[in-house]
């Protein structure tokens, strides 16, 4: 009985064994994640505000959407970011006047 609970054991032993160095074999090289990285030239403020802004244009909260706006522009940092945002804020103007 002994010897089947060690042999049990010893076998579970070289599982985890051969299970850890497989999982050490596919571990990705190091500095994998740093190649990878996509980087956009638009301010990350920016982004998320432009985008809360347009769910708010989708609910018809247009007020909040023109805020929103504002902030998303007040942090652009490059002229297309800034053209863009110019574009929907106008389009929100024309619908909080539309909406009067």
């Amino acid at each position: 009985m002994l010897t089947r609970t060690a042999l049990f054991l010893l076998l579970m032993l070289l599982c985890l064994l051969a299970a850890g160095c497989e999982s050490w074999r596919n571990r990705p090289p190091r500095g994998w994640h740093e190649q990878e990285v996509a980087s956009i030239p638009y301010n990350e403020h920016s982004l998320v505000n432009y985008r809360l802004a347009k769910q708010y244009i989708a609910q018809g909260r247009y007020e909040l959407a023109r805020y929103r706006l504002q902030q998303a522009f007040n942090a652009a940092r490059t002229k297309p970011e800034q053209q863009m945002i110019q574009r929907e804020l106008d389009n929100c103007n024309r619908l909080i006047q539309a909406n009067r």
